[in-house]
């Protein structure tokens, strides 16, 4: 399959078909050539896929076939069905697999991706919670950013911990669980546990890559408790400075990671050192274009275009758009986990409508396959649409895409209210800000978005520019500024914005 849920689900699909193989083939080797040339079908066209598979579980020889071979052929109708963003039967589907009695480990496996391809956070966690209770081997085959994803919503210490503390080794070793270390945090102290939450915070501080998760500890009311009893332990110059010289370390241990050159030049960029940030990005591609059939970097295919996005951030936080635009469409042009790009498709897209380019925006995204793209990743398209159709006085077509945005606005609430600022709908905009508060995942999003950081307010365009000032009425609104209380500190720092 080529769906959106990309190389994981590509991952996830081979070990569903290697669950399916052997005995039960022999068995009935006319009807697995029958759920193999299905599984051909769905990766060319999944409608096609599903047709084939509707008939063959309708059919006589699904009834007497195998109950394996069952449970595979479901499972394969469910990836087409994801592949359509046909949610509601994808995950009904999941339900049956993991309610029947005794539900494999495909089962299992299937739910997560399921849930997790359709927004369903919670729900996934619950799944990988399941699947690591029945089968504890089962997370080690996984990848990795799909157990982070999948986890990054629970509330479950026992997962949490397991997961963070050396129980789970993920099979890209260089992945920063950051996010899970926090969700560990916030887990303890929903369950009362003071001292192990503190525990977990500093572990937070000591090991996290991700400074946002970092910062959250410091500005969610939540922490406070935790911060205050240990004061020194939160001292961002100190974390600053640990994070630079780690990052410093990692770069110099591991001079073929392009992965480890980004996370230096992000050190860089979060302290506003600018031209050390451009410098560092600058030699590591012209080293890529200097030997293109001896790539200088061994993780190459899962970095490149990171380091191209990070070039445009680095050239519009110095005031060049033009240079920013030109880093981002190479970007675009560079394969993404080995399949067509998204992230920087997207984030191309996003630049031109703000640049007042609307047409050219909209062409960007033209004839976007969004099967190759997460339910947040469709939020994003929509802001797009929404924006641009904005500037091109299209209410009817905005009103469209803003509609369809709202009815799915759990999958990315803070890109809901981006897009209802594109559009004037401040009342809109306000209600989904507060209700970010109200969830974890979103909760880290909500409260840095109302933190001061060096080079807010500058170099913005005129688009940019009305949006920003909309913004700010809008956390000016009594009932606004009330939830803000309630939830966090408001800080200024000399740092870039870390998201």
């Amino acid at each position: 399959m080529r769906g959106w849920l990309g190389a994981m689900a590509g991952a996830a699909l081979a070990l569903l078909a290697g669950a399916a193989a052997g005995d039960e083939r022999r068995a009935d080797a006319d009807f697995s050539a029958q759920i193999e040339a299905a599984r051909a079908a769905e990766d060319a066209d999944p409608a096609e896929g599903e047709r084939m598979l509707r008939a063959l579980i309708a059919s006589p020889e699904f009834r007497a076939a195998p109950a394996q071979q069952k449970t595979y052929a479901q499972r394969l109708l469910g990836w087409a069905l994801l592949d359509q963003r046909k949610c509601d039967e994808a995950l009904a589907l999941g339900h049956r697999l993991v309610t029947a009695p005794a539900p494999g480990e495909y089962d299992w496996r299937y739910e997560i991706y399921a849930a997790v391809g359709c927004g369903q956070r919670e729900r996934a966690a619950a799944a990988l919670a399941a699947l690591r209770q029945t089968y504890p081997d089962a997370l080690a085959d996984m990848d990795s950013d799909m157990v982070m994803l999948a986890a990054a919503a629970s509330d479950d210490p026992q997962l949490l911990s397991y997961l963070v503390d050396g129980n789970w080794r993920p099979k890209r070793a260089t992945i920063d669980i950051s996010g899970l270390r926090l969700a560990l945090v916030r887990a303890y102290v929903s369950h009362g546990d003071q001292e192990r939450a503190a525990e977990a915070a500093q572990a937070l501080v000591a090991n996290g890559a991700n400074l946002a998760s970092i910062l959250i500890l410091e500005l969610d009311k939540t922490f406070d408790a935790i911060v205050a009893a240990s004061p020194a332990t939160y001292d961002l110059d100190g974390i600053l400075s640990w994070r630079m010289n780690n990052a410093r370390t990692a770069a110099q241990a591991n001079p073929t990671s392009l992965e480890a050159v980004n996370s230096l030049a992000r050190a860089f960029y979060e302290r506003n050192q600018l031209a050390e940030a451009k410098a560092l990005v600058e030699d590591a591609l012209g080293r890529v274009a200097a030997t293109p059939d001896a790539p200088p970097y061994g993780d190459l295919d899962a970095n490149l275009n990171w380091t191209r996005n990070l070039q445009s951030e680095i050239e519009k936080a110095l005031g060049d758009n033009e240079a920013a635009v030109a880093a981002l469409r190479s970007g675009a042009e560079t394969l993404e986990q080995g399949s067509p790009n998204v992230s920087q498709r997207l984030n191309l897209a996003s630049m031109l409508a703000d640049l007042g380019e609307p047409q050219q925006a909209l062409a960007q995204i033209e004839n976007f396959d969004t099967r190759n793209t997460s339910s947040y990743g469709v939020m994003v398209l929509r802001n797009v649409r929404v924006c641009a159709y904005a500037q091109l006085h299209d209410e009817t077509r905005m009103r469209a895409e803003l509609a369809e945005m709202t009815a799915h606005a759990e999958d990315g609430p803070s890109v809901l209210v981006d897009a209802a600022l594109c559009a004037g709908d401040d009342d809109l905009a306000a209600t989904w800000f507060m209700r970010q508060f109200d969830e974890p995942l979103t909760r880290l999003m909500a409260i840095l978005s109302v933190q001061n950081f060096a080079g807010d307010g500058e170099g913005l365009t005129p688009r940019q520019r009305e949006r920003y000032d909309r913004f700010a009425a809008i956390l000016a609104r009594p009932d606004v500024h009330a939830a803000i209380e309630r939830a966090c500190h408001v800080r200024s720092f000399a740092l870039r914005r870390p998201y």
